[in-house]
């Protein structure tokens, strides 16, 4: 690798078939590990890891767009948003000993262990995820943020269920895929079976606070969440207390024409 360079994540797809993206690699070093799902590609003075959820950490220059083209292709789904590319760190070899300060990684010696950079990198491809569902919630907020001060002043919202619903559901796609979807919360188990190269990841996790951002953005999720549920118990409620108003008004109707009909022949 160069002895000065950039590192970036692309969040290319929702999800990546490894095993498909693979075969365009051949002859680049590709190594799979199937419990944490990934491959490596080095070229020239550039490293790449891409993991199954959709993720591709550059060290170095960025990936041919051939190549990327041909990671994009073969994606289960693709984003439905554009492709969430971001400059994290930037890396040094000018240091004795390695360490992370200010958003530069330094490495120790001339070159760095690929063992270091795969530790690095996964917890990088999960803050990149976290920062990728970071947005879609802070948008939801964007949404609903009107909502508390509209019935604090009017005592209504102006919402019918549809669009109760669609938030609601926006919601529960971004919990379900931060805590159920793939490994954001918890280290995997090729890091518990790698001990030396774990340090390196909760080295680079705890750098990147993925724990108290995970907490941050659940403790969002669930205060939206609530909101929208009292939202929908209310306009369940109106829309029952409109059905007994009707059902009240049918019956007076029924007793005005028995009493018309019947008591007093009108008709």
């Amino acid at each position: 690798m160069k002895a000065n360079g950039v590192c970036r994540c692309r969040l290319i797809g929702n999800e990546i078939k490894i095993g498909e993206v693979s075969k365009y690699f051949d002859g680049n070093n590709i190594f799979v590990d199937r419990d944490l799902t990934f491959f490596q590609i080095k070229m020239d003075d550039s490293f790449f890891v891409v993991f199954d959820f959709g993720v591709l950490v550059e060290w170095g220059d960025e990936l041919h767009p051939s190549l990327l083209n041909q990671l994009i292709r073969v994606n289960e789904k693709k984003s439905e948003k554009r492709i969430f590319v971001h400059e994290y760190l930037s890396y040094s070899f000018s240091k004795s000993n390695r360490d992370i300060l200010n958003d530069v990684v330094y490495f120790e010696g001339n070159e760095a262990q690929e063992n270091i950079l795969l530790a690095y990198s996964f917890a990088l491809a999960q803050n990149h995820k976290l920062s990728f569902y970071e947005s879609m919630v802070t948008e939801t907020i964007d949404k609903s943020i009107y909502i508390p001060n509209e019935l604090a002043q009017t005592g209504k919202i102006k919402l019918d269920n549809k669009k109760i619903a669609k938030l609601r559901g926006e919601l529960f796609l971004i919990n379900s895929d931060i805590n159920l979807g793939f490994e954001l919360l918890d280290t995997p188990n090729y890091f518990w079976e790698n001990p030396n190269q774990n340090k390196f990841y909760e080295e680079m996790a705890n750098y990147l606070e993925l724990g108290q951002r995970i907490n941050i953005v659940n403790k969002k999720i669930e205060v939206i969440s609530e909101l929208l549920t009292m939202l929908s118990d209310e306009q369940k409620h109106r829309d029952s207390s409109f059905l007994e108003r009707v059902i009240i008004y049918l019956i007076l109707f029924e007793v005005v024409m028995f009493l018309i009909h019947d008591i007093f022949k009108l008709f």
